[in-house]
């Protein structure tokens, strides 16, 4: 799933071989001027 503003493009990635969830992604990726990825998970 992609958003974008006029100077922001989100995008939510859930990589194949992780759990999907309707309810959060793995990792999101920000592009703006810089860009941002944010990385998520737990180990049990």
């Amino acid at each position: 799933m992609t958003k974008q503003t006029k100077s922001t493009q989100v995008k939510y990635i859930s990589p194949d071989g992780l759990p999907k969830n309707p309810a959060f992604s793995n990792v999101v990726t920000v592009t703006g001027p810089v860009k941002t990825v944010y990385v998520g998970g737990q180990d049990a």
